[in-house]
């Protein structure tokens, strides 16, 4: 294992998140013909006919039966799209074979959010913070519904927020009882199916943030596609409090690097992770000998 290079008491995962803004347009399928996952590869190509430049390193996904999300960077070409309308030809399925055209006309969408609390009154925005947790690392195709089925398991929720960049999203989760986050006191990660997210709660000093970022070792060697929850068992074994896999849009696929950043809560746990020997299997794959 080597030390992250990287930190210096800063996350580099954190601040991408911050920093880069997301614009998402949806493309309605209108009369478009055939499945979700038909009318989406339409979408797909009429976006390569004309030749629009949205972020390739997000998949054109479904949206429900609404239509497709198409993500951009550039302001400028985000609001160019807008204004564009897209027409795909189609041929009816019947004896007549009919071709006609559907015209697709792209509108904003807004990022999920769940109405708030009255704003009116600030002492009750403030009493917020001590039930609401921040989520970072979420993959960015991960839908809202996931994001909350695997956080409701510990409360109710009151309202979830999300915002994207990238190929990753945070979350920003308010329950109804403060004790649900009471778990997040000591632990510093949870999962959203396969996937181990850091978790923050809101309400932690400069000095506690700071010290889950402090400690981490690059660990590597890893299987193909190896998840966060794969690596629960190693975690355990070396004292791990978390654990960030980066990934990289290859084809338009999410894919895992084969190595970890893992946090630890102190010096000493960092220290005694080196020095020792892990050994990691994954399914029927081979023993491979972690680095």
């Amino acid at each position: 294992m080597d030390v992250d290079p990287s930190n210096s008491n800063k996350d580099p995962s954190i601040i991408t998140i911050e920093k880069v803004k997301e614009h998402i347009a949806l493309v309605p399928y209108g009369e478009l013909i055939g499945g979700k996952s038909l009318k989406t590869t339409k979408i797909k190509k009429a976006l390569q006919t004309y030749n629009i430049q949205y972020n390739k390193q997000l998949p054109v996904t479904p949206l429900g039966k609404q239509g497709a999300k198409v993500s951009f960077l550039d302001k400028e070409k985000f609001d160019q799209f807008l204004k564009i309308e897209l027409v795909i030809q189609e041929q009816k399925e019947d004896d007549s074979g009919e071709v006609f055209n559907v015209k697709l006309q792209p509108t904003p969408l807004k990022p999920e959010k769940v109405a708030t609390t009255n704003d009116k009154d600030s002492d009750m925005s403030q009493n917020s913070n001590n039930r609401t947790i921040q989520v970072i690392d979420i993959p960015a195709f991960r839908q809202v519904r996931e994001i909350r089925e695997s956080f409701e398991d510990l409360g109710e929720i009151e309202k979830i927020y999300t915002r994207g960049a990238g190929l990753y999203q945070v979350a920003f989760i308010t329950y109804k009882d403060a004790t649900s986050i009471d778990y997040f006191k000591e632990q510093w990660s949870y999962h959203i199916n396969k996937d181990i997210v850091r978790v923050l709660p809101l309400l932690l000093s400069k000095e506690e943030r700071e010290q889950r970022k402090q400690f981490s070792l690059r660990l590597s060697g890893l299987h193909y596609q190896t998840s966060g929850y794969d690596l629960k068992e190693v975690m355990t074994q070396c004292k791990g409090k978390t654990c960030f896999i980066p990934a990289v849009m290859i084809r338009g696929k999410y894919q895992r690097y084969r190595y970890a950043y893992i946090h630890f809560s102190s010096r000493d746990d960092l220290v005694a992770d080196r020095q020792m020997n892990i050994e990691f299997k994954k399914g029927n794959a081979g023993t491979r000998q972690l680095y």
